[in-house]
């Protein structure tokens, strides 16, 4: 039996399924008019032909419901044309995704038969992302590193950087007791976005329309400024620049 929770919709959710249901003429009915069209349709469980008095057109189009309409026994089906995505991949791979200038999200993805090896044989590992902080130079050699110990069950983890301005890689790697590494992957590089205002605390400090213009945008009604740690150093820059001159 399906199971529609009508007043959980909105009239812009309620007039698309009447569409997808055939209903003509929805964009002009009001709320009350398609909660009772929609409620007595699902509750016709029958494939409905209700006779040339009635005001939708029949279709041989499957029924539709987003995520607000449950299945009684199946729980919320999916969106027309929208596939679940699987819990895993059958491949080893790690991706990197750049989430502002001091973070990044690693995800991965194991499926190496080394791996798969040592679970079987009840041998012990542990799993590292090991952190590249790139030169800034195009091209040029790996610069310092750190490493992130983690969990076999772990899929994914945030990732601290730094240094602003540089670019930074993740290699997901294990490590056996006797020390022995293995590679499993490594992922895309992703780069921080440097801040102009770090080099230039002399411009803010003397410059007052440029300090309001980037200051108001962070800056809450009663005056205070957000505070993070990129703010920090830009008032320590200017700090520093105002002792020097």
């Amino acid at each position: 039996m399906i199971t529609p929770n009508m007043d959980a919709l909105s009239l812009v959710e309620l007039q698309y399924i009447a569409k997808k249901q055939g209903v003509e003429g929805s964009d002009e009915m009001d709320r009350e008019d398609l909660i009772e069209l929609l409620e007595e349709m699902f509750e016709d469980n029958g494939s409905g032909n209700r006779g040339e008095a009635s005001n939708y057109a029949p279709s041989n189009q499957k029924r539709f419901f987003n995520s607000l309409v449950e299945h009684e026994n199946f729980g919320p089906l999916p969106l027309p044309g929208v596939e679940e995505l699987p819990e895993a991949y059958a491949q080893t791979a790690i991706h990197l995704m750049l989430k502002d200038p001091f973070w990044a999200h690693a995800y991965w993805d194991i499926n190496s038969p080394e791996i798969m090896k040592y679970d079987q044989n009840g041998q012990t590992y542990t799993l590292l992302l090991r952190v590249t902080m790139l030169e800034r130079e195009f091209g040029s050699e790996d610069g310092d590193t750190y490493e992130i110990q983690v969990k076999k069950t772990d899929s994914n983890w945030n990732v601290n950087l730094p240094i602003r301005g540089r670019t930074y890689k993740v290699t997901l790697l294990y490590r056996r007791d006797n020390g022995e590494e293995g590679f499993l992957c490594q992922s895309n590089t992703v780069t921080s976005p440097d801040c102009l205002w770090i080099t230039r605390g002399n411009q803010l400090n003397s410059d007052e329309r440029t300090f309001n213009l980037l200051f108001s945008s962070i800056m809450t009604k009663g005056g205070v400024v957000l505070d993070c740690p990129l703010i920090q150093e830009v008032v320590s820059a200017m700090d520093k620049s105002g002792r020097s001159s």
